[in-house]
């Protein structure tokens, strides 16, 4: 029995760093590839911030563990902003920008501590690991012989890398408290992100100015001072709206979790309205009910009284600010669906892509769809239904496997446990929201699915026990 045990941890290691070196051996490859296509210097600039940053996770990874997620979730935040300023300061907008690797990086600096202890990962975490490999590995087939290696692999490393957080919570040796802490410091990114938005909205900066005109993308708003759809930081309004609305979503579920009070929320939610993105202000309200249904009676009324602060808000306060009438007719618009161009697009849209996947049951791969059309001509970059996106690219059989693997994670976070049953609920009220916005687009690569997979996470930190070197080296 002793030699079986050993046997499976050998294939164990053998296998995750095994997938650790075909990560970053994939890495290289797309990194290499983006470069070829940039001006000599320009590219080196945004290598040098790539080097930057991961060198800087890895050294918070070492000494200051918990502080890397916080920094990971703001690489995945301000990393296009960055990629905007080189563009604009070289007076050349960039496609394929080197700077788009950057999460990437930062993210694989995750493999470090989970190949190393890999024995502490729980039979749970191990399993949802293999699940999503299993599946992914099956798009990466398909799509490298259909797309190429390059557009392919760019397309599993966004998949997979924001996984690896569930994976690196679980060996990380963090305190139970400490998930107040990551969740709180998840709030004031989300502060900081807002402010730059709400500047954003009021005086365009000449970068974003620049970006939003050499990119041609006609559902931003126009590049003026009261008519852009906040983006933010991020890539576009869809992420940003994904990611102020699950960061709004943990503000308003308690109050140990909110930075600045109900001022930073307030932040939040104004910079959120202006990303005009309906899609995220229904799942905010899922998770905001799912969440509701589960708390105690206690905590029902501090949320119902948060509720109406924030209503209230909406009703007095914001129609005195600048670009209230743009976000009022945005809420008009769910009343009058059969009338809006964006509802019906979407209708047919769909009707067109199951069309396709009944044509090709078997998918079209990764690198199909998303930020790798950038990288494969043939691609899809607009995908205005992320369930559909799944089966367009996993097929049937591993579009099933896929949702079998949410659902999966969906009953995981509902077997409660008393100490930690908030983090529970947040975990699946976080699934509820994912599974609304998933109606609207495929977030999951990316900075969407970080923050899903990093709150989900907080159910699978094992709360190690408080000692001397914790204290020194964890809050």
């Amino acid at each position: 029995m002793e030699n079986v045990v050993k046997l499976l941890d050998i294939t164990r290691v053998i296998l995750l760093k095994g997938i650790s070196i075909i990560a970053v051996l994939l890495m290289v490859l797309i990194i290499g590839y983006l470069a070829a296509m940039h001006d000599y210097f320009a590219g080196l600039w945004q290598l040098s911030i790539v080097m930057a940053l991961t060198l800087i996770g890895w050294f918070l990874q070492q000494v200051k563990p918990v502080l890397y997620l916080p920094y990971l979730l703001a690489v995945w935040a301000i990393y296009p902003e960055l990629r905007r300023l080189l563009d604009w300061s070289f007076g050349a907008y960039s496609e394929t920008p080197i700077l788009s690797t950057a999460p990437l990086f930062v993210s694989l600096v995750m493999l470090i501590p989970i190949v190393n202890n890999f024995r502490k990962l729980s039979k749970t975490v191990l399993r949802i690991e293999m699940i999503a490999l299993s599946v992914l590995l099956y798009g990466f087939l398909i799509g490298i012989i259909q797309y190429g290696g390059i557009a392919a692999s760019f397309d599993l490393i966004n998949y997979a890398t924001p996984l690896l957080i569930i994976a690196y919570v679980n060996v990380s040796p963090f305190q139970s408290h400490t998930r107040d802490w990551l969740l709180k410091g998840f709030a004031y990114i989300a502060v900081l992100v807002a402010v730059y938005g709400i500047y954003q909205y009021f005086l365009i900066p000449p970068w974003d100015k620049f970006w939003m005109i050499h990119s041609e993308m006609l559902s931003i708003g126009k590049p003026e001072p009261l008519k852009v759809r906040v983006f933010s930081t991020l890539n576009s309004p869809g992420p940003a709206g994904v990611f102020f609305g699950f960061a709004l979503a943990v503000m308003t579920m308690n109050k140990k979790w909110r930075a600045l009070g109900l001022i930073g929320m307030v932040i939040v939610a104004f910079g959120f309205l202006l990303t005009l993105v309906r899609s995220s202000w229904i799942a905010l309200a899922a998770m905001i009910l799912v969440y509701f249904l589960q708390a105690k009676s206690a905590h029902k009324f501090k949320l119902i009284t948060i509720l109406v602060v924030l209503f209230l808000c909406y009703q007095f306060i914001l129609p005195g600010l600048p670009g209230a009438e743009t976000i009022t007719n945005r809420f008009d618009t769910f009343g009058n669906l059969n009338e809006d161009v964006s509802y019906n697009d979407r209708l047919a849209f769909s009707t067109f892509i199951l069309d396709s996947i009944s044509v090709n049951p078997m998918g079209n791969g990764l690198g199909s769809t998303g930020l790798s059309a950038k990288l494969n001509e043939n691609a899809m970059q607009v995908f205005d239904n992320g369930f559909l996106n799944i089966f367009y690219t996993f097929g049937l059989p591993g579009g099933l496997a896929f949702l079998g693997f949410l659902i999966y994670l969906t009953v995981l976070a509902l077997k409660r446990e008393k100490q930690s049953s908030q983090y529970y609920h947040l975990a699946f009220a976080s699934m509820a929201g994912a599974a609304v916005l998933l109606m609207s687009n495929n977030f999951l690569p990316g900075s969407g699915g970080a923050c899903l997979w990093f709150l989900v996470s907080m159910i699978f930190l094992r709360g190690e026990k408080e000692n001397h070197e914790n204290l020194l080296r964890h809050p």
